[in-house]
């Protein structure tokens, strides 16, 4: 074996070490008086995720207090249940089939007042993500063997990805923007106009496009999302500059009614949801 061949073994032995990370060191329950900030973000506004429109979601100032439970209806039936403890942390959660092809029960239990596990209930069995909180971060060991170690930048999360100690996934913050990387490749971009959810409040998302020919991939603006302020208790969310959503609050600042407006031209109909509350 020649000199040259030996440096390039060396070499390709060094990265192949490099590239395992020992994901042990991050499942250690240290946390600091900045832990619950994750907790906060992580479990802020579950059901509009739904829409993909939580971050626009949390720019309204909700009245979130003394709340024990909150029922979601669209008509008579339920599509999500949600309890609170008297701390006002998430317990549990309730999605419901005609929202997700399956109605799930997710458990929340607690460590500290921090989540330590949450739990997903089918009817398929149960499965488990665990909680750890070391180093300033929140990191989520889940069923499939990810880990997912969170970080935050005022009040947006950003997580870097880890498969058996090998990283899949790596969040990045590049000015206002916050870019998902795979691989060598950037595939997801949105860029905030204030990583506080201050109103007015602004959302860019971009798209990743791969060229057939050289598969080089890249990003591609697709649409600009805003949440407008009509009234102290009626805001609007448009995206490209049309309202798609409309969201109503009570005079004690809850949330009250959700409208998704529909669209016509793709045939979509509009979909109307209502909150009910049970209180401490």
């Amino acid at each position: 074996m020649n000199l040259l061949k030996i440096i390039i073994l060396v070499l390709s032995v060094n990265l192949f070490a490099q590239g395992k990370t020992d994901v042990s060191k991050f499942k250690t329950f240290m946390p600091d008086e900045n832990s619950v900030k994750f907790n906060e973000a992580y479990t802020q506004n579950f059901f509009f995720g739904n829409f993909g429109i939580k971050h626009l979601i949390n720019a309204i100032p909700v009245n979130e207090k003394g709340v024990k439970t909150i029922k979601v209806l669209s008509g008579s039936e339920t599509m999500m249940d949600f309890s609170f403890d008297s701390n006002g942390n998430l317990t549990q959660m309730k999605v419901s089939r005609a929202l997700s092809g399956e109605d799930i029960t997710v458990d929340y239990v607690y460590k500290e007042n921090l989540i330590s596990e949450e739990i997903f209930t089918t009817s398929e069995g149960k499965k488990t993500n665990k909680f750890y909180y070391s180093g300033g971060k929140m990191n989520v060991e889940t069923s499939k063997g990810m880990l997912d170690v969170y970080t935050l930048r005022d009040k947006i999360l950003y997580k870097t990805s880890y498969l058996d100690g090998k990283l899949v996934f790596k969040d990045r913050i590049e000015g206002k923007c916050r870019i998902t990387q795979y691989k060598q490749d950037d595939i997801n971009k949105i860029c905030f106009s204030n990583f506080n959810y201050q109103i007015p409040f602004v959302l860019e998302e971009f798209t990743s496009l791969e060229d057939v020919k050289t598969g080089k991939v890249s990003l591609k603006k697709d649409k600009t999302i805003e949440v407008k302020k009509q009234s102290d208790t009626q805001y609007s969310i448009l995206s490209n500059q049309k309202e798609v959503y409309q969201l109503y609050l009570d005079k004690d600042l809850r949330i009250r009614e959700f409208k998704f407006l529909g669209n016509k031209s793709e045939h979509v109909n509009p979909l109307d949801f209502t909150f009910s509350y049970t209180y401490y």
